[in-house]
């Protein structure tokens, strides 16, 4: 066979009993005089009617002449063995080109390409079987080297240089290919930072490109980092909304509120200092987004952030706090989803929650008495966290 080619076809050794009675099941050996590994035996069949299946796996295997013993044996016959024997001759055929699938592309944020490549010889053809590809690209960007997947990050740029590589025998080719990253849909308000009291108006401001022709903008919120969204327009907004568009810029306002819903129905509090916002449009099947925050999103009767304690070993807080209207909120620390209830002393509920991340939650009605409270926190790491709060007024 030739160097780099498919393997040869199988061939079959059938297994006779010479003397009396039934063959056991047989069982082959193999013993390699050149080379190792590459040759198979399987036993089918049974009694006097067996057969020993041998497969060679030429792999990447020299040029040369390859033999190897196979011995047989049978509980209570005799053995017996046979040799095989192959050749393998050096390869006129060389690589010579590699071709790259897409030769250029532009990509969104956030989305995933897929390159190709086809290893050919001096003719055109295309090698069989193909040598492996490995992939890198250049300016610290993402792309597996294995499979040629390029996972486009947060930030717009380019053009970056992508490479694949193969060697075929003692030749090694490489081909490059360039992927541009752009950001089809930009949030440039709220900043980064901005505290926003319930009741007031957050404003969202984003820009689309011009060339990109939008099947309607989503506006969403996180309470918690962006673990869950909860979406604030109900339906699609359109880029010829001319209420909302001024050229390739949109405007969306909101009356912050908590709680809000979240998906599947939920309805989770929206004060956090960890709060998110989405603005989102699909692009050619393609969702794209940009998000703007951390923001801190608080009761208007409580503008300042309470400082909390730990009240349990895995880092779960709580904080139980009068608001001016006579009721209270119960604010919460904690990194992932949990489960709040609180009870006065006479066992009556004030309030059971959902919620996850950090977040604030308005408790019982307009007037809430001094004394003392139970809050019962049921982390989704299994642990319960169980403590007395005291309020005074």
């Amino acid at each position: 066979m030739r160097q780099g080619a498919g393997a040869p076809a199988g061939q079959n050794v059938a297994v006779t009993n010479s003397g009396g009675g039934t063959l056991t099941a047989v069982t082959a050996a193999v013993s390699y005089a050149q080379g190792d590994g590459w040759l198979t035996v399987a036993a089918a069949g049974s009694g006097n009617s067996q057969t020993l299946a041998n497969t060679v796996i030429p792999g990447t295997l020299a040029p040369g002449v390859y033999t190897a013993t196979v011995n047989v044996t049978a509980s209570g016959a005799s053995s017996a063995s046979y040799s095989v024997r192959f050749a393998v001759t050096a390869s006129d055929v060389t690589l010579s080109s590699l071709d790259v699938t897409p030769a250029t592309i532009v990509v969104n944020t956030h989305a995933s390409q897929l390159f190709t490549a086809v290893a050919k010889d001096s003719d055109g053809n295309i090698l069989d079987p193909q040598p492996a590809i490995s992939w890198s690209v250049s300016d610290g960007q993402t792309i597996n080297a294995a499979n040629g997947v390029f996972t486009a990050d947060t930030s717009a740029g380019g053009p970056y240089t992508v490479t694949a590589a193969a060697s075929y025998g003692d030749v090694t080719k490489t081909v490059m290919a360039t992927v541009t990253v752009v950001r089809p849909i930009t949030v440039t308000a709220p900043a980064a930072g901005s505290v926003l009291l319930a009741g007031s108006t957050m404003t969202v401001t984003w820009t689309v490109m011009p060339d990109k022709t939008d099947t309607g903008i989503m506006i969403e919120v996180s309470p918690d980092g962006g673990e869950t969204w909860a979406r604030l327009t109900p339906e699609a907004i359109n880029n010829d909304d001319a209420a909302v568009y001024d050229g390739n810029t949109g405007t969306f306002s909101w009356t912050v509120q908590s709680p809000v819903v979240v998906e599947g129905g939920a309805q989770v509090g929206l004060y956090s200092e960890n709060a998110r916002v989405r603005v989102s449009a699909p692009y050619a099947q393609m969702v794209t987004y940009d998000e703007a925050g951390p923001l801190s999103i608080r009761p208007a009767d409580n503008p300042v952030a309470v400082p909390y304690l730990p009240h349990g070993e895995n880092g779960a807080s709580f904080h139980l706090v009068r608001v001016n209207d006579g009721g209270m909120t119960l604010q919460v620390r904690y990194p992932g989803r949990y489960t709040a209830s609180i009870t006065g002393l006479d066992g009556s509920r004030l309030g059971l929650l959902q919620g996850s991340g950090n977040a604030a939650y308005r408790i019982g009605g307009a007037t809430v008495w001094a004394g003392a409270y139970c809050i019962r926190l049921d982390c989704s790491d299994g642990t319960t966290v169980v403590r007395p709060v005291f309020l005074a007024w």
